[in-house]
């Protein structure tokens, strides 16, 4: 729907909350680390507000929640801010963990991906042929989402979750990778582990690594310059740009760009009709009407209750990465019930576990900790390079918020606990040494002496 009025007041909270938030960054000698998370909303809102799709009209109400939910995320970066001086960075050295233990455990994680890969492709291979990745990829994710493949997939999949891991400590991490990869070796493990994850048609663990890698750079840095700061805007656009490539290679493989199937074709209008990147388009936000449908209750509500009556246990949704490891505690289904926008449509927006869970203050309150908690993660990776990988990951998913919430997944807080351990157990003996904080280099560590 086309409403200019609508989109000058929502787009132009947005875009004062970010600028406030940034100024509380710039003053605290940082970046902004909401800037993926308002920047996503900001695009999510610009295509629906601009009529290229026939969405249903959100109501006041719904357009209300989510632009809280924006302003407190930056209203929560801003506070802590406000708590937390601009104090030179702790960085810590290398302790007892040499070069050949950080590089064995890296070693360890790539073979563990080498494996998982090798051993999935195997099976797939056997069951359906080796042509079946280029000849039929629609049939390949049936039958990997709820075919006969999907119980033997199960063990490989396992190490496939650690490629994001291997790629973004490579290329990213010295607390684990103990040299400073060169452009060249960048290039070459990007040219080989990539595709691995392509082939996988897992759109999902290619963002999670573009995203990762991305969120490492803002976490991260500190730029000298203007023209350092606007190189590393540089690269990490490059980056997004290769993930959104990526996204869109394996939708045109399966068939979920927008224009093979006829009820989303309908719903098209200007530059979408005949474009390959409506399916894109959706993605980025067809999450804004659905939730709207939750939020003025027309979803069925049969589909999201216990089947055998009841009620699920307090924070279900919104707490699924704890309550997962309590095997007595019954669980919703991971996938959202679909609903019509007017197309199908399954994903509701990051705030919708919080807001099944605790209704439109649960979503408030919930963002108001993410801005929070994202800007405490940037102050510990700038204070000790331990905290770069699972900083980074959040910050890096949190451009998907007009999606889909990832913090509730427990995949992504397996990642997280990962990569916390393996730069925690890289360092023995740690040894802490205040420098200004215009000498932080992006991953300075090895430097100190």
């Amino acid at each position: 729907m086309v409403d200019p009025l609508g989109a000058f007041v929502v787009l132009g909270a947005i875009g004062i909350a970010h600028l406030i938030s940034s100024h509380a960054s710039e003053k605290a000698g940082s970046r902004n680390c909401l800037v993926l998370f308002n920047a996503s909303w900001i695009v999510a809102f610009t295509i629906y507000f601009s009529g290229w799709i026939r969405y249903n009209r959100m109501s006041d109400y719904t357009l209300v929640v989510i632009v809280a939910a924006v302003g407190a995320a930056n209203a929560g970066l801003w506070l802590h801010k406000r708590m937390t001086k601009p104090v030179g960075a702790m960085l810590a050295t290398p302790g007892n963990a040499g070069v050949g233990v950080r590089f064995g455990r890296w070693a360890l994680l790539f073979v563990l991906f080498i494996l998982g890969w090798a051993v999935w492709f195997g099976i797939i291979v056997r069951a359906l042929g080796p042509t079946v990745f280029f000849s039929n990829p629609e049939l390949l994710r049936r039958e990997l989402s709820n075919g006969n493949l999907s119980s033997q997939v199960n063990a490989a999949s396992a190490g496939l979750l650690l490629g994001p891991l291997v790629v973004v400590a490579l290329m990213k991490n010295t607390s684990l990778w103990p040299l400073r990869p060169s452009l060249r070796l960048r290039a070459a493990a990007g040219a080989v582990l990539m595709p691995l994850l392509l082939v996988t048609l897992g759109r999902s663990l290619l963002m999670t690594t573009i995203l990762w890698l991305v969120g490492t750079g803002l976490v991260a840095t500190r730029p000298k310059s203007t023209a350092d700061r606007q190189s590393r805007n540089r690269q990490m656009v490059a980056l997004f740009l290769i993930g959104l490539l990526g996204f869109q290679v394996v939708a045109v493989a399966l068939n979920k760009d927008g224009q093979s199937n006829p009820a989303i074709s309908a719903h098209l209008s200007g530059p979408l009709v005949d474009s390959p990147y409506a399916g894109l388009a959706i993605y980025f936000s067809g999450g804004l009407p659905a939730f709207d449908r939750l939020v003025t209750g027309q979803l069925d509500t049969a589909e999201v209750q216990p089947a055998e009556g009841g009620s699920y246990v307090a924070g279900s949704r919104s707490l699924r990465p704890v309550w997962t490891l309590v095997p007595v505690v019954e669980m919703p289904s991971q996938v959202s019930p679909t609903t019509n926008v007017p197309m199908r449509f399954n994903v509701y927006t990051f705030l919708e576990p919080y807001f099944r869970d605790f209704g439109a203050a649960g979503a408030v309150i919930a963002s108001f900790l993410l801005g929070f908690g994202l800007s405490a993660a940037q102050r510990l990776a700038l204070r000790d390079s331990r905290f770069v990988l699972p900083a980074g990951l959040l910050v890096g998913v949190s451009a998907l918020a007009p999606f889909a919430d990832r913090y509730a997944e427990p995949f992504i807080a397996a990642l997280v606990v990962v990569s916390w351990w393996i730069g925690v157990s890289s360092r023995v003996g740690l040894v802490s040494e205040r420098v200004p904080s215009d000498e932080i280099g992006p991953f300075a560590v090895n430097s100190l002496r």
